[in-house]
């Protein structure tokens, strides 16, 4: 399945997109290595993997439309760096999905997920919007946690529901980033993260995890 999955796309950049050929080769070739690679390299290599992944997928379009130079120019280093270390942090976390972990270890990973858009609100040129919207996914993120901020063992349970809970607030993080550094595009854009966060949500409450 993951042959037919991956030769349709290469296909379709082929054929239809011959511009995003590069960067769907380098997205195949990083599912590939995650993949096929030994279980040591997944578990060495694997939060950073699927964070460079997840990074590429959010910069594909305009990595496609100006190449990586220009979409980094347009879109600064701060909210790629920003989504990065989102994904890398909640990797990190959702390796113990399956087995306890030490609840500081837990918490850590979840506040860290958490401060990872002070990178773009920092250099932000009016950041009291970014700030105010960063505050709210702070606490849709921490304030759940926050009863067990102390606990010595997080059981699987309890790290399968912040693992949840921060999958569906990705969407928040390229929202923030685009609050805080806008550009040429008019903010009111930001409320897309906000509705995917939202219809994320509803689904994970009909659909099993």
């Amino acid at each position: 399945a993951l042959i037919i999955l991956w030769g349709g796309a290469l296909l379709l950049a082929v054929f239809l997109v011959p511009a995003a050929l590069r960067t769907t080769g380098f997205l195949l070739a990083i599912a590939a290595f995650y993949n096929f690679g030994s279980a040591r390299v997944r578990t060495a290599l694997g939060p950073t993997l699927l964070a460079v992944a997840r990074t590429t997928s959010l910069l594909f379009v305009p990595t496609v439309v100006f190449g990586l130079n220009g979409a980094l120019e347009r879109t600064g280093l701060g909210p790629a760096a920003a989504y990065f270390l989102y994904w890398m942090f909640l990797a990190r976390l959702a390796r113990h999905e399956e087995r306890s972990t030490a609840g500081p270890f837990g918490f850590t990973l979840v506040l860290l997920t958490a401060l990872v858009p002070v990178a773009v609100i920092a250099h932000a040129p009016t950041p009291l919007l970014a700030a105010a919207a960063w505050l709210a996914f702070c606490a849709l993120l921490i304030v759940p946690a926050w009863p067990h901020a102390r606990s010595r063992v997080w059981p699987p349970s309890w790290v399968q529901a912040c693992v949840r809970r921060a999958l569906g607030l990705a969407p928040l993080v390229p929202a923030i980033a685009l609050l805080a550094q806008p550009g040429d595009l008019h903010p009111v854009w930001a409320l897309g993260g906000a509705a995917t966060a939202l219809v994320v949500r509803a689904l994970a409450r009909v659909l099993p995890p």
